[in-house]
């Protein structure tokens, strides 16, 4: 009873100086709304009326206009409106974020103070620390000496410094503006400083879309050098954006690389091309190993998906290089690229899908480009169409059961037969010798047929086929 008496002075107590501040603006305060009225919890209550104060004290708890405070004492300061918590402080907002300390010194709406140790904890797990932070308006927190990281600490030892962090002399954290700057700030991995950055800003947790800078990239290969590419995101539109990065390598110039993104009504498509004039051709080998020769070279991708109705849609996943090596030399990752490391190839292909509850229906089309110096392009099949169609059908009802229906239809072009040697075969298709005298061999296959050391693994030509199966 005397713990209930307690909350409810220091609650009307607390309550009768905040609406105060309102009295002198209107003789008669509209009622308060449930979020505005002012909970508080604790073990015992002090009143100082020299000092003009009210303190709870153990296990001090209070919730007021969707914050929550706990400590384990909280002043209230009726002549300066302030309030300040001491001893395990901490204080939960309306999102979820939980801001610890040693010390809070605020005003008596809990918007604006002083904390000292801050520890702050949002509710995608990203993390504020700092010696003393200071908040204004409610929504700008100011971290003197501060780190920003985004790692959980460690469980087995959380003094272990993070995977990756960022410690700056001053950090702001304007939650309107959705951004974070940071001041004379030095990203550490595993705390050893890798790089000091004297002014950088980003966005918050929150943001989802925003145009930037993002994540740099670095490489380093012989042919290449040393290379660093900084992409920039344009957030065109909700709907649509644009990716530009420019890559610098030592040996060959700038790598300029483009991606499109746009999503509509009923699909999305995306669009990627890059594209470079080497400085350094001689880097690579020439022809027919390598392009060695070629100034320029690029590709363009692309991908896409469209629902026609909620029974059918189309797409298609293509790409295309200058030559078979671009890909590999230049490090651009390619969906259409096969996941086999010898006689890779990229396989642009477009389909149209339609299914049923009792139906399904597939048109596609192929294309192979070779990315190693081991295939002829020549060699490679376009295959359109493809078709395959299945059906089921639970008639007649008085036989029980079903009636399966699958077929096929294939058809494809080649313009050179494709051959594969026996083993101990040692005749080649091409062949000759680098300028360094070395011999290779290049499209290893079968010069001539030969029906006892050839194995046919397509002809030249146009081929068809169909097929079909009830059951």
């Amino acid at each position: 009873m005397a713990r209930y008496a307690a909350a409810t002075a220091l609650a009307t107590s607390l309550a009768f100086v905040l609406a105060s501040a309102g009295s002198a603006f209107a003789q008669t305060p509209p009622p308060a709304k449930p979020q505005d009225r002012m909970v508080v919890d604790a073990r015992e209550l002090v009143y100082d009326n020299d000092k003009k104060t009210v303190s709870a004290v153990g296990d001090v708890q209070i919730l007021y206009q969707g914050r929550t405070i706990e400590a384990d004492k909280v002043t209230y300061d009726q002549a300066g409106k302030r309030v300040v918590a001491v001893g395990n402080a901490r204080i939960t907002e309306a999102n979820g974020t939980v801001i610890t300390g040693d010390r809070f010194n605020l005003t008596d709406d809990f918007r604006d103070g002083f904390i000292d140790s801050l520890r702050v904890v949002n509710p995608d797990r990203t993390r504020f620390t700092a010696p003393r932070a200071e908040r204004t308006d409610g929504e700008t927190f100011i971290f003197e000496k501060g780190i920003y990281t985004a790692c959980e600490p460690c469980k087995e030892n959380p003094e272990r410094p993070p995977l990756w962090q960022v410690r700056s002399a001053r950090i702001i954290h304007k939650k309107a503006e959705q951004t974070i700057y940071y001041e004379d700030a030095r990203l550490e991995f595993a705390g050893v400083p890798l790089a000091y950055i004297p002014y950088m800003s980003g966005p918050d947790s929150t943001v989802k879309r925003k145009s930037g800078f993002l994540s740099p990239k670095f490489l380093n290969t012989g042919p290449l050098g040393y290379g660093v590419g900084l992409p920039y995101f344009l957030n065109l539109a909700p709907n649509y954006d644009l990716t530009i990065t420019p890559t610098y390598l030592s040996r060959q110039g700038l790598l300029g690389q483009v991606e499109w993104r746009h999503r509509l009504m009923n699909g999305s498509y995306t669009i990627r091309a890059s594209g470079i004039f080497q400085q350094e051709k001689e880097a690579f080998l020439a022809s027919p190993l390598g392009a060695g020769d070629d100034e320029f070279r690029g590709s363009v991708q692309t991908n896409g998906k469209f629902f026609i109705n909620p029974r059918w849609t189309f797409g298609w996943n293509a790409s295309m290089s200058t030559d078979r090596w671009f890909y590999k030399n230049y490090r651009i990752l390619n969906e259409s690229v096969s996941a086999t490391t010898y006689l890779q190839e990229a396989i642009s292909t477009a389909y149209l899908n339609g299914q049923t509850a009792t139906g399904w229906f597939d048109m596609r089309g192929y294309y192979f480009q070779p990315l190693t110096s081991t295939d002829w392009q020549k060699q490679q099949p376009v295959v359109l169409p493809v078709i395959d169609y299945n059906k089921r059908v639970h008639k007649p009802s008085f036989l029980g059961g079903e009636i399966t229906f699958n077929a096929n239809v294939t058809h494809l072009t080649r313009d050179a037969a494709a051959f594969s040697q026996l083993p101990r075969q040692t005749n080649y298709l091409i062949s000759g010798t680098t300028s360094t005298g070395v011999g290779y061999a290049l499209y290893d296959g079968c010069a001539v047929y030969q029906k006892n050391t050839c194995l046919v693994r397509g002809l030249a030509g146009n081929m068809a086929r169909a097929t079909a199966e009830v059951s």
